[in-house]
């Protein structure tokens, strides 16, 4: 009887190990969104439970394995981040709701502004209240990082809808001072002054890119110019202004000209302080993959709403992380102890004193 379940337990571990290694192939073909949900799945929760299960009978069928600390780590090291994917799922967490009253929302996404200390979790489908917080989040100052201009002047381009509905675009090669026609438009352009210093025209924020140019189209010649936000990467300008009414503008193929940064993105910065019982209580400047962890979450840069005033978290429940990090020591601590330092050790003893 258990010669048979040592066998079953020994076939099926490394069945399971075959099945597992081929989930983590397709997985990786999947997209993190798609995987997720694979993983997360009802069959797939019953595969993770009864790994889980026959690891944990193995400690007990298979006594040899408390005499190997190494064996052991590793048997343990797996158990642990099995049960920490179990408790930091979707299903453990409705588990959890439905059978231990405790409430901790999954996932959802957070708004915050400047002013305003917020404390909801909304719903990430429908923006619906899922969880209120204990604490308070506040925007306290957000910015993007650029990298350093690769080019002294902006990148514009002119775009026109064409005789069969075909939008083109047109990288435009321009010099200061000298006029470029857009396309078949008719519309010439001057550009007289491009840079991130405040402009003439208006005062702008720090960060700002602009250009000021001269039009001309027939008889009309005007000034004006073409402001890329901080929160943007490049910005659009409707030539409609130029013609005497829409109709002519649509004629003319709806003509729009658009301002590039000489800069690429290096990163998005958001400062965000938690208060508890009105007293700060943490602040952190959250970058791109680099969130804030608190109380129980990690708070995910995701997006600028309306300029840098109103940034959008993601939030995402950290349960079971400890649980995670404990099995992953466990398991390379074993890896280590059981294929290096347990060799070393005995190739030393078969050796002998004097290495015979």
């Amino acid at each position: 009887m258990v010669r048979s379940l040592r066998a079953i337990l020994k076939w099926g571990s490394l069945a399971f190990i075959f099945l597992l290694a081929g989930l983590c192939i397709v997985g990786a073909f999947l997209g993190a969104s798609k995987a997720s949900e694979v993983f997360n799945s009802i069959p797939l929760g019953i595969f993770w439970t009864v790994l889980a299960i026959s690891i944990l009978a193995s400690l007990f069928v298979f006594k040899s394995l408390w005499k190997s600390v190494g064996l052991l780590a590793l048997h343990l090291g797996a158990l642990l981040i099995i049960l920490a994917g179990l408790w930091s799922s979707k299903a453990g967490h409705e588990f959890r709701a439905n059978f231990l009253g405790e409430k901790k929302a999954f996932e959802g996404v957070m708004e915050l502004l400047p002013d305003k200390p917020e404390s909801q979790i909304l719903s990430v489908a429908d923006y619906d209240i899922t969880q209120q917080l204990d604490f308070e989040l506040q925007l306290k100052k957000a910015s993007i990082e650029f990298y350093p201009p690769y080019d002294s002047k902006g990148i514009l381009y002119f775009s026109h809808v064409g005789e069969l509905g075909t939008i083109g675009f047109q990288k435009l090669n321009w010099q200061f001072g000298q006029a470029v026609t857009l396309g078949s438009s008719g519309v010439k352009i001057r550009i007289l002054e491009c840079d991130f210093q405040k402009s003439k025209l208006a005062s702008q924020v720090e960060n700002d890119f602009y250009a000021i140019m001269q039009f001309s189209y027939k008889d009309l010649t005007v000034k004006g110019q073409l402001i890329v936000p901080p929160d943007k990467h490049w910005e659009q300008l409707p030539l409609e202004f130029l013609f005497e009414d829409m109709d002519s503008w649509q004629k003319a193929g709806f003509p729009r000209l658009a301002l590039k940064r000489p800069q690429r993105i290096k990163n998005y910065n958001a400062t965000v302080v938690v208060y508890e019982k009105s007293k700060e209580a943490a602040r952190k400047t959250i970058k791109v993959n680099k969130p804030l962890r608190y109380g129980g979450y990690h708070f995910y840069f995701t997006s600028f709403l309306h300029g840098l005033d109103n940034v959008l978290l993601k939030v995402k429940s950290d349960s079971g992380l400890n649980m995670a990090y404990a099995g992953f020591a466990l398991l390379g601590l074993g890896a280590f102890l059981q294929f290096w330092i347990l060799p070393v050790i005995r190739s030393m003893r078969k050796r002998g004193p004097h290495g015979g």
